[in-house]
């Protein structure tokens, strides 16, 4: 079976040539909305877009939203000044190249993708038709295990909101699950319900004499969930000082406990959920918008039970088959 690669970029002869020879089908898109319209139509397997500097937290919505592709970026190297370019590149894409091309190493990459595009497609597993921890059939849910579906097997930050009692707690553990499997640490926190001057020690941890009552090391949360999955519950009500904070932990990748000299490199896929409207609360400078673009990556918005009436009795016979298999066992 032949692969399609999608070049988003204007007319570039060689690039085509090259990906023609490395045995790439290739389709053209003009612009990121064509780029956006042309991958809800269909799955590519391999995506080439040339970054522009300021496209990246587009650029990110739209990897995070079709993951399942493999992205190589395309960047004058003047832009790598750019931390936030370097942050996509490094968050999001399976490779990159500065201009002017390099022909003999881009075509080795692109030989690269494909055997790795066919091998994702012949022994990627695939997600269960039904959910882990989510029940229902009806189409927002089944919406949703397809988001999830496609993204088991990447790491991008993912925003998760809707009304109380939802299941965005059950959605991040859906999440965490498909990606890492039950060996890896999924770690959960309320950071509306913590007292505001404990989050800090609780998040990144402390020394032993850091403060008054601090008579041991203690690790934080970060360092608990490294090599797994950390939910920030209630994120909107995290306060101001502590999401300064946070947004550099999440850039530096690696938290410094509170009283230590040194950071601690961490490996955390972060998960955020919460009811609030994050960006009624921008607006009212209670939120930081440089925070809700690095958490807000991938965005999952739950549908209310009002959404999804064909699941009622389906959840109605779930709750009551868990009753009484506790019934049976008291």
């Amino acid at each position: 079976m032949t692969e399609t690669a999608l070049l988003l970029i204007n007319s570039c002869a060689v690039l085509e040539s090259l990906l023609i020879k490395s045995e790439w089908q290739v389709e053209q898109a003009s612009s990121l909305a064509v780029a956006e319209q042309k991958l809800q139509e269909k799955t590519y397997p391999l995506v080439l877009v040339a970054i522009k500097p300021d496209q990246h937290d587009a650029l990110y919505s739209l990897i995070g939203q079709h993951s399942s592709s493999l992205w190589i970026g395309l960047i004058e190297r003047d832009c790598l000044a750019s931390e936030a370019l370097r942050n996509l590149l490094a968050a999001c894409f399976h490779d990159f190249h500065t201009f002017p091309l390099d022909q003999e190493r881009l075509s080795h990459s692109l030989g690269h993708a494909l055997g790795m595009a066919q091998l994702i497609r012949r022994h990627r597993p695939k997600m269960p038709a039904q959910l882990r921890f989510i029940q229902g059939e009806s189409s927002a849910i089944r919406q949703l295990r397809e988001q999830i579906m496609r993204l088991q097997h990447c790491r991008l930050p993912v925003l998760v909101t809707g009304p109380s009692g939802t299941g965005k707690e059950l959605v991040a553990r859906e999440l965490h699950y498909s990606t890492f499997g039950e060996d890896s640490p999924f770690v959960a926190v309320n950071c509306g319900a913590m007292p505001h001057q404990l989050i800090q020690s609780e998040l990144f941890g402390h020394v032993k004499g850091a403060f008054t009552d601090a008579v041991s090391n203690h690790k934080g949360l970060f360092q608990a969930a490294d090599g797994g999955t950390l939910l920030l519950d209630e994120i909107g009500d995290m306060p101001p000082a502590l999401q300064v904070k946070l947004l550099r932990v999440l850039q530096e990748r690696a938290v410094r406990p509170v009283g230590a000299s040194q950071a601690t490199p961490i490996d955390v896929r972060i998960i955020s959920a919460t009811h609030r409207d994050l960006e009624a609360a921008m607006a009212s400078a209670q939120f930081r918008e440089d925070l809700y673009y690095r958490l807000n990556v991938v965005s999952l918005v739950l549908p209310t039970l009002a959404e999804r009436r064909e699941d009622i009795a389906l959840l109605a016979n779930h709750f009551l088959d868990r009753l009484l298999q506790k019934h049976a066992l008291t």
